[in-house]
């Protein structure tokens, strides 16, 4: 997926070439490949469908499963950050006594909701510690609803269902 472009100007006949590959020093940008391996995660697919996708020569199979397995690492730290801060959360409605009658921690949260045609976005803050305490973010797209839309047929709402049961009982 990462390739280098090469430009010519017709009118000046300056040329240039640009690298879709972000430098490693650059904190801001993600990669091109690690976007595509992040936006097929982010999205419940995988290889084949991003392979399947696109109209261009795609990454190989391995290529893939080093991104996966690259971004899985660190998605596991970010999470091991944010269960962190939700124990920072606790620990201060604990010694401020915010607890229920089982001992258990009443955490003050803000949230932030982003919802799409398909997709769906959480954010979770802790309202003392002002750290993400939780982010998610699910597709409600499914192959099987799309086919029968495609084919004119009743389509079934249960994805959205299941998306919506996720994040409003997700602290109960």
């Amino acid at each position: 997926m990462a390739s280098t472009l090469f430009f010519e100007c017709s009118v000046c006949g300056l040329k240039d070439n640009i690298c879709t590959k972000t430098p490693k020093t650059n904190r801001e940008s993600m990669d091109i490949n690690d976007a595509w391996v992040n936006s097929m995660l982010a999205t419940g697919q995988g290889f084949s469908q991003l392979r399947d996708s696109l109209e261009m020569p795609c990454m190989a199979k391995e290529t893939y499963q080093n991104f996966h397995k690259n971004f899985s690492a660190v998605l596991k730290e970010v999470s091991w950050q944010k269960m962190q801060a939700a124990g920072e959360e606790a620990a201060i409605a604990i010694q401020a006594g915010e607890v229920d009658d089982d001992g258990i921690p009443a955490i003050a949260v803000v949230t932030d909701v982003l919802f799409r045609s398909s997709c769906l976005q959480a954010c979770i803050i802790g309202a003392k510690t002002k750290k993400v305490v939780f982010a998610s973010t699910r597709n409600s797209y499914c192959c099987i609803c799309e086919r029968a839309s495609s084919k004119l047929e009743p389509t079934n709402s249960h994805v959205l269902q299941e998306v919506e049961q996720i994040f409003y009982c997700h602290g109960s």
